[in-house]
């Protein structure tokens, strides 16, 4: 037999501290026993975050072990599921309730938990009801980077974030217009969906599309879908994609690229390249000896062994390229060349009709040439007297009086110029021009006329001041004088003596006018004038061109032919819409001039052809006043 020794004094007896162990233990049960029936369990629902995500299970703390045999727990709205105990000692004293619903709950959802017959594990206190509510989160949702919509994007995926976890809550699907063949995966460590476009997206295209959201019913016990919501649409938005890389710029190029100083073919992209090999996708035609490399991030560069052949085009094709951001050539490109060959004209000038008589003469070959073979071979016919001056490749002639007025010259380069690189010129280069008009215009400005049938005197006033006399319409009608005649049938008064009618009537109804004989006689009160009739163009012109206003009588508006005669019985060859007008200038020359430039006291400035100035002119006989 042996005694547990104590503190090195106290001997204790085995049995003995048996008892004594298992009455502190006992003790211990008893209070702890006596601390449960005093407190009540209150039930709480946990929630990690603010909401409860629809794929969670519910988990309930009490804040004491309850008694579980009375405990009744159920869920509002009724939602089927698994209730069971978490945790505790040797499966019992837990305070931890769990349920796990069939299906995942409803999204944003106000659900009510309800415990009936809550008490402790004594159950000694009454029972209790004891609620608490919790709210389930919103469905997952996608949403596009800012990039997306502000800046043009790559062609070969498409990234949008999740907001939260998807652990088989919803299906996304996205609508693009143009229509997009993707494929779709799900990065759950990023939240990530990722779409990739079947062969990429067109480059340089702009894309609306739709992001389309399908909640699941997803069961925990079968581990599957066994039913889909309605699909919803959850964002509408647009992008545009990068433009293709491209070629910025590439030499030589032209059509006149001379060989001798073309040592290299340089092509520019407008972005950092895959410098690849590119032998197969890149070709010249006609072969070039050579070699490509790459010089930099976008610059490639052929450099030629050899020499170019004069007059050849030569063609650079790309078929395929890539960008290092993925972007690609849209299609192959296609670069072109040409040597110089033959000589020709690459402008020259004047080159047009109406070109001034003091125009120089430029002409500007596609080529270097010997500047005097090229002086030696050039005319200008009519034959035209002046000097030669040179300004790159460009050789001018200048006439030394100006040229004739509208006058055709032929300027001629015979064969015989000699190319500094190419083929001298073999056949002729011609080119011809037609120099300006006369215009003459004598400086007499506008007057409106002041009464609704005053023409006559309004084109009289502005022919005398002209002249430097200055006088009204009033002044000028006082030595027209009036025919009082009044109108009476076919009978009225006589134009070539006086104004007839009411000078503020209606034409040829109350008031008509006066003719050029009256107006002549008036104007000789302070000028020199002379009255006419049965004039040609050309006789207009010469008294423009001798610097004499010459009015003349014509119509205005839908005229027509409205004889009368006059108490004599002398007949009036009258026209309703009869108007008088001043000629102050006009093209071309004297004996052909092209048109006439006139002074309208109704219309203003006017211009007409020589033809319709004579047809006009032609309803009183080619009639006027000529004003010295």
């Amino acid at each position: 037999m042996w005694h547990l020794k104590v503190f090195g004094r106290i001997k204790i007896h085995p049995k003995k501290f048996v008892v004594v162990v298992a009455l502190a233990f006992a003790f211990a049960v008893l209070a702890t026993l006596a601390v449960l029936a005093a407190v009540k369990p209150q039930a709480k629902v946990i929630v990690a975050s603010q909401k409860l995500s629809v794929a969670e299970s519910l988990v309930i703390e009490f804040s004491f072990p309850p008694a579980r045999r009375y405990l009744r727990p159920s869920i509002e709205p009724e939602t089927p599921g698994n209730w069971y105990w978490r945790g505790g000692i040797f499966g019992r004293l837990s305070r931890t309730l769990v349920f796990e619903p069939d299906n995942y709950w409803l999204p944003e959802q106000k659900y009510t938990v309800i415990i009936d017959g809550v008490a402790g594990v004594t159950a000694l206190e009454s029972k209790t009801r004891q609620e608490d509510s919790f709210t389930t989160a919103a469905l997952p949702k996608l949403t596009p980077p800012p990039s997306l919509e502000n800046q043009p994007v790559g062609i070969e995926e498409l990234i949008f974030k999740l907001d939260q976890p998807n652990p088989n809550i919803v299906d996304f699907s996205f609508i693009f217009t143009p229509p997009v063949e993707y494929g779709l995966s799900y990065d759950e460590s990023a939240l990530e969906y990722v779409v990739r476009p079947v062969g990429g997206l067109k480059q340089a295209e702009s894309y609306s599309y739709q992001i389309i959201r399908e909640r699941l019913v997803y069961s925990r016990s079968s581990e599957s879908v066994t039913s889909r919501a309605e699909k919803e649409v959850i964002w509408q938005g647009s992008f545009t994609t990068r433009a293709p890389t491209a070629i910025a710029q590439y030499s030589p190029q032209g059509i006149d690229v001379i060989p001798e100083q073309v040592e290299s073919i340089e092509i520019n992209f407008t972005q950092p390249m895959v410098q690849e090999d590119l032998t197969g996708s890149i070709s010249i035609s006609p072969p070039l000896e050579g070699f490509w490399q790459w010089q930099g991030e976008s610059r490639l560069v052929y450099s030629i062994q050899g020499k170019l052949a004069k007059a050849t085009q030569y063609e650079i094709t790309i078929s395929r390229a890539e960008a290092v951001s993925g972007d690609r050539l849209a299609q192959p490109v296609t670069m072109t060349f040409t040597t110089i060959g033959q000589i020709r004209l690459k402008s020259y000038q004047p080159s047009s009709s109406g070109s001034s008589r003091d125009s120089e003469i430029a002409v500007t070959f596609n080529q270097p040439v010997d500047r005097l073979s090229a002086e030696k071979r050039f005319s200008i016919n009519p034959a035209v007297e002046g000097s030669f001056s040179w300004q790159g490749d460009t050789l001018k002639f200048k006439s030394t009086r100006p040229l004739d007025y509208a006058k055709t010259y032929k300027v001629r380069i015979t064969p015989g110029v000699i190319s500094l690189y190419g083929y001298n010129l073999e056949s002729e280069l011609s080119f011809s021009f037609t120099t300006e008009e006369k215009v003459v215009v004598l400086n007499i400005a506008i007057d409106k006329q002041d009464r609704p049938l005053s023409c006559e005197a309004a084109a009289l006033k502005m022919a005398l001041a002209y002249r430097g006399v200055l006088v009204s319409e009033g002044d000028i009608m006082n030595y027209v004088g009036y025919d009082p005649t009044q109108k009476s049938g076919n009978s009225w008064g006589d134009p070539d003596v006086g104004f007839v009618g009411n000078i503020d009537g209606s034409q040829n109804s109350t008031g008509y006018g006066v003719h050029w004989g009256p107006i002549a006689k008036a104007a000789g009160v302070w000028r020199s004038a002379v009255a006419i009739s049965g004039w040609s163009v050309s006789q207009a012109a010469a008294e423009i061109e001798a610097n004499n206003p010459v009015i003349v009588w014509g119509v205005l508006g839908n005229a027509y032919y409205d004889p009368w005669y006059t108490p004599s019985g002398r007949k009036v060859d009258a026209w309703k819409g009869e108007h008088a007008r001043v000629v102050i200038g006009y093209k071309g020359s004297v004996e052909n001039p092209t048109s006439f430039i006139i002074n309208d006291p109704i219309a203003g400035r006017i211009t007409w052809s020589a033809k319709k100035f004579l047809n006009n002119w032609q309803t009183f006989n080619n009639s006027g006043v000529v004003v010295y």
